[in-house]
């Protein structure tokens, strides 16, 4: 069995021939051909553009809000919650006070790249998790 050679394969049910069905009942409409995806080009300039202004927050005066150390919540409270006194040096950060110790903090140069390697190290994960995620849930 041959096929014409003006004939397209199609999947689509009613497609015939260079789609002449779908020509026919919507005169001047291409046949179906699939979107065009959504390009990602504006999501990861901006991205990118936080991540060079995270370095911003050195600027200001004092510290972070909700970045406190447990010694420092005692400071300015009294008191410590009995759930940070158990969960205190639990966790060591990767990049602790978003520097890299071996640069230093005492200029704003390595402080502010520091920032930016947090960031990056910090969007590079999450990306990277929603991806392993995205995986295991196109398998199940």
């Amino acid at each position: 069995m041959s096929r014409p050679k003006n004939a397209r394969l199609s999947t689509d049910a009613g497609i015939h021939a260079n789609g002449s069905f779908l020509e026919k009942q919507m005169p001047g409409k291409p046949p179906h051909t699939a979107p065009r995806p959504a390009s990602l080009r504006w999501a990861w300039l901006g991205l990118g553009l936080l991540l060079l202004l995270s370095p911003l927050g050195l600027l200001a005066p004092g510290t972070a809000w909700g970045e406190w150390s447990a010694q420092e919540v005692r400071s300015m409270t009294g008191l410590l919650p009995e759930g940070m006194k158990r969960w205190d040096g639990w966790w060591q950060a990767l990049f602790p006070d978003y520097s890299v110790p071996a640069w230093g903090q005492n200029h704003f140069l390595p402080s502010a790249a520091g920032y930016v390697l947090s960031a990056s190290v910090g969007v590079l994960l999450t990306i990277g998790a929603i991806w392993l995620l995205g995986r295991w849930l196109a398998r199940r």
